[in-house]
This record gives structure tokens, sequence and C-alpha cells, in this order.
């Protein structure tokens, strides 16, 4: 019993040093963004590229700190959100939100399908979307 509480504890420390770095680092740029943006080094238009860049980075974070299945299916999960979500911002060949929204929907259903494979469990402890 001792040991299953000392996974959970280590799985509770990666989970916080996760959400730490891709905090940090997202408030750096944010942060950068703006103060740029007041030298003329942006547009308020570009600066709202910083929400799928942000969203990205923390997909890598999260692949790269947690290291397990359901945390690899998340973090693309969010690389592909992020992705998309840049390809609308800059309607990338005619895409809009209003058109391609199925698009998220179908690419939540795919990680839903692949941490049931993976036998991820998708209990109230489990902090990932």
């Amino acid at each position: 019993m001792f040991h299953s509480t000392h996974r959970f504890t280590g799985a509770a420390r990666a989970h916080r040093r996760y959400r730490r770095v891709a905090w940090g680092v997202a408030l750096v740029a944010v942060g950068l963004a703006w103060l740029l943006k007041g030298a003329d080094g942006f547009s308020a238009r570009e600066l709202w590229l910083l929400l799928p860049a942000t969203l990205a980075w923390s997909g890598v974070v999260k692949i790269a700190v947690e290291r397990h299945a359901a945390a690899v299916i998340d973090g693309l999960l969010r690389i592909a959100i992020a992705a998309y979500l840049y390809v609308v911002f800059e309607h990338v060949q005619g895409w809009t939100f209003t058109g391609t929204w199925p698009v998220v929907v179908m690419a939540v259903g795919v990680a839903a399908v692949a941490r049931g494979l993976v036998g991820a469990s998708s209990s109230a402890g489990d902090r990932s979307w």
C-alpha cells in the first residue's frame, strides 16, 4: 500500500513540475510579446498567435515531463489543436472556425479512443483534458 502511494506522489510531482514549466514559459512569452508590441515589434493581430503557440508549448512540455502513453496522447492532442487554431486564425486555404469546428471534435474523439486503447484512466484524479 505504501508503495502505490509513493508512485502517486511521483506522478503528482511530475504534474506540478509540468504545470510550472509550461505556465512559466507561457507567462514569459506573453510578457515579452506585450513589451515588443509596445515597441512596434508585434501587431495586436499577431498577439493572437500566442494562443496556439502556448498550447503547443504545453503539449511539448507534457510529453517531455510526464513520459507515459496518456501524456503523449494528451500532448499530441494539444499540439494538433494548436496547429488547427493557427490555421484558422491565419485563414490558411480559407479555413474558418465556423466551417471546420468538427475537426476539433474529431481530434478530441480520436484522443479519447487512443487513451481508452492504452488503458489510461479517466478518473477524477486525472487532470489532463
